[in-house]
């Protein structure tokens, strides 16, 4: 029990972040980027767990609780590694997808000018019929119809 509940104790904080890892390499398979979880994987325990765990346990003498603590720092380093590594790619998605809102807002700007070229051409040529609520545009054009309904404000 002396030793048992010490490494339980750990054993909680280490899960807290290997459920973010574990989380984290999810999101990077999903986007076929394998090899960002390998290198993370092979730095955070290979290079940095192994060697300080024998530190830790050998050195310092704190035997198991050595080789969890080592563990404990190593997944918090994958962790900042994937966590770093996931926002350099959601920039570089986030600026592609901001590119292409650019291009259909200037689309959208286009129409809506066309629109209202539309609108005062008809206007115009008086072409537009009243009614009481909607006004009701007709026209004809180079054999092309225009027709749209819509509620417009009185004019004064």
């Amino acid at each position: 029990i002396k030793v048992c509940v010490p490494i339980i104790y750990t054993l909680c904080f280490f899960q807290v972040f290997d459920g973010i890892q574990a989380a984290l390499a999810g999101i990077f398979r999903g986007l076929k980027h394998t090899e960002v979880i390998m290198m993370g994987n092979f730095v955070a325990f290979w290079l940095i767990a192994l060697p300080l765990g024998c530190l830790l346990a050998l050195h310092f003498k704190l035997n198991l609780m050595g080789f969890w603590y080592a563990l404990i720092v190593s997944i918090i380093i994958l962790c900042i590694i994937v966590f770093t590594n996931l926002l350099q790619k959601f920039r570089n998605y986030f600026a592609k997808v901001q590119k292409i809102f650019g291009y259909i807002y200037k689309f959208a700007n286009y129409l809506r000018f066309f629109y209202s070229c539309s609108i005062f051409i008809i206007k115009k040529y008086k072409l537009i019929y009243e009614s009481t609520q909607t006004t009701t545009i007709i026209a004809r054009c180079g054999g092309y119809h225009i027709h749209r309904q819509r509620i417009w404000p009185e004019e004064s």
